[in-house]
């Protein structure tokens, strides 16, 4: 590497074309000759490298172009997940108020474009071509993603030098009509950065650089590609159409734009395209793109927008100065070893009267076993029922129905399912059934592919889908990931490093989100411990082992916390998984019909097995209150309480457990059973009302 280099400074050109491998595309006068032969065949830049995708470290490196590419060939990391991130710009080196280091504020200037391709058709080397073809510099190098058949690459096209960064969107236009508009629309966004180097586990990394000689010039010195720019795709990852563009195309384009022409409605017009886009999850660079195009086609010339009314539009809508940084403003991180100035940060320390102040008693989602916003850890071996406890979690979280006795905090779910979809759906409808809850009603919403945690752009994919849906009123009450291995990416679950980033991205969301992130993981050789890096154990505030009892064929486990960091552990459950129907059939070819049927979880023990007092159990009292409940007076009087306090105290804690629920305050209180309790006494879960009477009958009967 060089010292900081200074940049070409020939003036623009116009169009020429690669005097290696491509005929011209027209004759050069001797003035384009004379100007040409002026220009350095290597341009020098500054770029800045992240050790990761948090951002939370950088240094600014500067070379020729040849540099930069003997600089992504010798990179070698072992997976994505620890490879740097690479970008063709020099951030101010300030930690905005939230300890960041890279949001879109912070660019000071870009030295070049990084073009991003993920559509797996484009080979690299044809895209090196199309480039070449347009007499540009440009070195490019394929993604760890990358595949002999599934082509995802990176083209990176430097400056003549340092520019504002407001010139980049348009210069990324004129290389997206270069290469026929193929690129991702991440491509866009300012602060973005992308993985760079080999990667041990993929055998297929190639790298180019166009060969142009002294005829090439910079993308911003090509002024005549602007007839060919093509800004962002308006097209999602599957290939459809955004809503809000189909609405928009159908609203004013049907009618040449006559609506957007002139007039004031096109104001509210604009605005109610932004909204659309918006809501698509677009970013601020691509939503300012599509509205200034928009701005650009339809408004009439001879009445042109305001100044300012586009950049009116997008900061109206999107998250001015972030880009794509779902977590900058969560993740603390040390200073950046390279950075000299940051700004001051949050005070690092608290005296203990100020955290005596704050202390507050423990919160739970579920009582007794999660905390109300944490980390937790379900692990046990594969086949073993861990996923269907977590499901069962889930189903009682977005209900508000106590988990086997124990009070949740009700609120929206989200699963991010790393394999079993189809599972999903027939077990959650059963457990619908079972419990005669309507699934087309709950805040249940389950990923359809699983997430990589350790990628920063599918990150950016959650937060977007959750904040859309919190902004239209739901309430985050818990994140399940399931399982670690099948979303931790390309992230190796042995590695400390890898885990750790899993669960600072885990940890972000946490926050971000003000909810539970619970996690489920599998046992390794050692069936005791969750399989990988003990530094996942280390980071989670609560810890839970499902182990099958009597082998992996056994439709019964344990679940055993063997963790918990703010309270006492919770006593082991022992659990079966029961055949249940879902509620939903199918058509047999000869008319019939037939139940799906899935599976649900019952609980081994009596939900009801504890003592209110000395010989008083809870199942007596609740069994009581069904058959016909003759008040608390009456009550103390038949079961030998000192007074009718008593009894009141132990439906306080029959009412904490979402057994029993009260009406009215004082002396006029009622108190009868809660569905949940309902169900359980009835056959919901068991039987288990049956089965004591069954008891009672066969003991007068001496049996």
């Amino acid at each position: 590497m060089t010292a900081v280099v200074a940049g070409c400074t020939a003036t623009d050109v116009p169009s020429t074309s690669c005097v290696t491998a491509h005929a011209p595309t027209h004759a050069s006068s001797p003035n384009e000759e004379t100007l040409a032969s002026a220009l350095p065949a290597e341009p020098s830049l500054r770029w800045t490298v992240f050790n990761n995708v948090l951002g939370l470290d950088l240094t600014v490196e500067a070379g020729t172009l040849k540099q930069l590419e003997d600089r992504i060939k010798t990179q070698t990391s072992p997976t994505k997940g620890q490879s740097p991130l690479l970008k063709l710009a020099t951030f101010n080196g300030q930690r905005n108020a939230k300890g960041v280091l890279r949001y879109d504020e912070a660019v000071v200037d870009i030295h070049g474009i990084e073009c991003d391709y993920d559509g797996g058709k484009m080979t690299l080397l044809e895209a090196a071509d199309l480039l070449e073809k347009a007499g540009l510099h440009a070195v490019l190098h394929t993604t760890p993603s990358c595949t002999p058949d599934n082509h995802r690459w990176r083209a990176l096209l430097p400056t003549s030098g340092p520019l504002p960064p407001d010139r980049r969107s348009h210069l990324l236009d004129r290389a997206n009509g270069v290469l026929g508009g193929v690129l991702a629309r991440e491509s866009w966004t300012l602060s973005q950065p992308y993985h760079f180097g080999r990667v041990a586990i993929n055998e297929h990394f190639q790298s180019a650089r166009t060969k142009c000689g002294a005829a090439a010039v910079c993308v911003d010195q090509a002024h005549y590609l602007d007839a060919r720019r093509i800004g962002p795709s308006r097209a999602k990852s599957d290939g459809t159409k955004p809503r809000s563009i189909g609405l928009f195309t159908e609203a004013i384009s049907a009618n040449d734009g006559a609506l957007l022409s002139t007039g004031t409605g096109r104001r509210s017009l604009m605005f109610s395209y932004a909204a659309g886009l918006s809501a698509d999850g677009l970013l601020p660079e691509q939503l300012r793109a599509l509205v200034q195009d928009a701005a650009e086609r339809y408004f009439d010339p001879a009445d042109p927008p305001k100044d300012g009314f586009v950049d009116e539009v997008v900061e109206h809508f999107s998250r001015k100065g972030e880009g794509l940084q779902p977590f900058d403003n969560q993740l603390p991180g040390a200073l950046g070893a390279h950075v000299v100035e940051a700004t001051p940060r949050k005070k690092l320390f608290s005296s203990l009267g100020e955290m005596t102040g704050r202390m507050t008693s423990t919160q739970w989602l579920v009582d007794g076993h999660i905390e109300r916003v944490g980390l937790v850890l379900l692990f046990g071996p594969s086949g073993g029922g861990k996923s269907m406890l977590a499901i069962d979690v889930a189903m009682c979280v977005a209900t508000g129905r106590p988990w086997w006795g124990n009070k949740v905090e009700q609120g929206a779910v989200f699963v991010i399912a790393g394999e079993g979809h189809s599972g999903y759906s027939k077990r959650m409808n059963a457990w619908c059934k079972k419990n005669k809850a309507d699934p087309m009603s709950l805040p249940v919403y389950v990923s359809d592919r699983a997430v990589s945690m350790t990628d920063l752009t599918q990150l950016q994919q959650i937060v977007d889908e959750i904040t859309e849906l919190v902004a239209s009123g739901v309430k985050v009450r818990l994140i399940e990931i399931d399982t670690l291995a099948r979303n931790i990416g390309e992230g190796d679950e042995n590695a400390a490093k890898d885990v750790g980033l899993f669960v600072e991205a885990c940890d972000a969301l946490k926050r971000k989100f003000d909810c539970t992130v619970a996690v489920v993981h599998h046992t390794g050789h050692d069936s005791e411990r969750a399989r990988g890096s003990s530094a996942l154990r280390a980071a989670v505030d609560q810890e839970f082992h499902v182990k099958p009892v009597g082998g992996l064929d056994s439709k019964a486990f344990t679940f055993t916390c063997t963790k918990m960091k703010e309270a006492d552990q919770p006593k082991p459950m022992e659990f079966e998984i029961k055949e249940h129907g879902t509620g939903r059939y199918f058509d047999h070819p000869d008319g019939d019909q037939e139940e799906i049927v899935s599976a649900v979880l019952g609980l081994k023990s009596d939900p009801f097995a504890f003592d209110l007092a000395p010989g008083v159990s809870a199942s007596r009292v609740l069994e009581r209150m069904h058959q016909d409940w003759p008040g608390t007076t009456a009550f103390s009087v038949e079961v030998g309480a000192k007074n009718e306090r008593d009894v009141r105290r132990w439906l306080s804690v029959l009412v904490e457990k979402g057994w029993v629920q009260k009406d009215g305050s004082h002396k006029h209180t009622k108190y009868s059973l809660t569905e949940a309790a309902l169900l359980e006494l009835e056959g919901g879960r068991g039987g288990l009302l049956k089965t004591h009477e069954q008891h009672a009958r066969a003991a007068a009967e001496g049996v």
